[in-house]
């Protein structure tokens, strides 16, 4: 499959980012469609986008690195972190991030705010009346996989905790500032200067016809054309999906994962971010402590996360055998990432 050719299909529309790195560097980067409809601006390597789950990678790390330093204890009850809560001794933090902790997983369309209300929101009171409506765990922790959105949420809680310092803040010291970007770069905010994608749902499509059902009209930005704009809103969890960045932005995320010799990671914790879980009997779960797994002939075939929400949709992965990783980060809820990175990555295999 010619790449240019599948790229060549997303121009004059909302567009997309895709990169492609390896152990020495950036493979591929392309941009292609719009930031802007329209305005007719083009999308470019650089434009700002949001990850939403895509995030759960950078908060993973944070976590590994403060386990590595002593910071914190991946063995630990989160209740000797989060002493309010009501869950059992045997919830711990390596639960919360494998995503093996039993909590419930509440659809989150409802956990956002405008960027407008961001300065003194208090994030750690939405987390307490989501929990109260969601109280309980679903099985034994660590007894099987079941994804949660708050299992992040309240890892995000634990890192504040522990570190005395705003979340924000601590992922720009242990992520952003280790890899010489900034947070313009790779952050939580909206970009002041630069560029900004607008998020767009296709005209015909259900999400566009439910959206009265997940979106308050506070977000409506009304029709452009055959897209129908989503404003910028962030999410009250930023540790769930709040980064804002690009592909270019994880790319360099990704190639510091390939390298012998991690920036962000030391052997011991990069090995707990590729270290596939288990259940008790021994089987192994489609998680590492971060990544979610994808398994061929019940072996490794790559690493990924996906993430995606009103206006945006994007994917990255990590191919251990083949030595290389893959971004895609579109401005179009409806785009399909596994169906693109399925048809053009292995052109770099």
């Amino acid at each position: 499959m010619d790449v240019k050719q599948v790229l060549s299909r997303y121009e004059n529309r909302p567009g997309l980012q895709y990169q492609v790195m390896g152990a020495q560097g950036v493979l591929s980067s392309q941009a292609v469609g719009l930031r802007d409809v329209v305005g007719r601006l083009p999308m470019t390597e650089s434009t700002a986008q949001m990850a939403y789950s895509m995030s759960k990678v950078i908060t993973a790390i944070v976590a590994l690195r403060l386990a590595d330093r002593g910071v914190l204890d991946l063995e630990r009850p989160l209740v000797s972190y989060l002493t309010d809560l009501e869950y059992p001794e045997t919830l711990k933090l390596r639960h919360l991030i494998s995503q093996t902790s039993g909590l419930p997983n509440p659809l989150p369309f409802s956990w956002t705010h405008l960027p407008t209300e961001e300065q003194g929101f208090d994030h750690r009171t939405a987390l307490r009346e989501v929990l109260e409506q969601h109280t309980g765990l679903g099985f034994e922790p660590g007894s099987q996989y079941s994804y949660s959105n708050l299992s992040y949420w309240l890892l995000e809680a634990v890192i504040e905790d522990v570190t005395g310092r705003p979340f924000e803040q601590v992922v720009a010291q242990e992520v952003t500032v280790v890899l010489g970007l900034g947070t313009e770069d790779l952050g939580y905010q909206f970009p002041d200067q630069g560029e900004m994608a607008k998020g767009y749902l296709y005209k015909y499509s259900w999400i566009n016809l439910l959206k009265g059902l997940i979106l308050p009209k506070a977000y409506y930005g009304g029709y452009e054309g055959r897209w129908f704009w989503v404003k910028p809103h962030q999410l009250n969890s930023k540790g769930m999906g709040g980064v804002i960045t690009s592909a270019q932005g994880l790319g360099v995320v990704l190639t510091d994962l390939l390298q012998p010799d991690s920036k962000l990671l030391s052997p011991r914790a990069k090995g707990w971010l590729f270290e596939v879980q288990q259940d008790p009997q021994g089987n192994p779960l489609p998680m590492t402590l971060g990544w979610h797994v994808r398994f061929e002939a019940e072996q490794v075939a790559f690493f990924y996360k996906e993430g995606g929400g009103a206006g945006f949709h994007g994917e990255m992965r990590l191919y251990p055998d083949e030595g290389i990783a893959s971004v895609v980060l579109s401005n179009e809820t409806g785009f399909d990432v596994k169906k693109f990175l399925n048809r053009c990555d292995p052109v770099y295999f």
